[in-house]
């Protein structure tokens, strides 16, 4: 439960994660609909009461993308059960958004791994920064609770969209 609570940290990240990613560049929903802009908890009703309770999927990988490069810029070796658990969100974060829209796997794979090197690149590592704490918040929770919240995010098939944003 505390890694629910400690979430809350990563609100605070939102708008330089938003700066940052751009999930429209990698993320085509089916039939082109990105071109009026993603459906979402606006736009679509019935989006409100699943992304509001689980999460938008594009806005979890922008903060799953953070954690994982804070884990390797800055925890290099010391907790490979975290490195992992991330890892494995970030492959079924992949998977559920090619599902669900018509990207592919090797564009989103590339854009994710183009991100978490980008982000490598900033000054991630600051103690009382915010992907630090949002790693630590992973961290403490462990690999089991970052699993469960993946599977949560992710259990209803819906297309990936950026809102709400926690």
């Amino acid at each position: 439960m505390q890694f629910y609570s400690n979430i809350i940290i990563a609100v605070l990240a939102v708008p330089f994660l938003l700066s940052c990613a751009t999930p429209s560049d990698v993320v085509r929903l089916k039939d082109d609909k990105l071109q009026d802009g993603p459906p979402n908890f606006q736009t679509d009703s019935k989006f409100a009461k699943i992304d509001s309770e689980r999460g938008a999927v594009l806005c979890s990988w922008m903060f799953v993308i953070e954690a994982k490069a804070t884990s390797e810029k800055c925890h290099v070796g010391e907790n490979e059960a975290t490195d992992e658990a991330l890892a494995k969100s970030l492959d079924d974060i992949q998977a559920f958004v090619v599902a669900n829209s018509d990207s592919n796997v090797s564009d989103f794979s590339a854009a994710t791994r183009a991100r978490i090197e980008e982000s490598k690149l900033e000054n991630i590592c600051e103690p009382d920064g915010y992907n630090e704490k949002f790693y630590q918040s992973m961290n403490a929770g462990g690999p089991k609770a970052t699993q469960e919240w993946t599977q949560k995010l992710l259990e209803i098939p819906r297309p990936p969209v950026l809102n709400p944003c926690l």
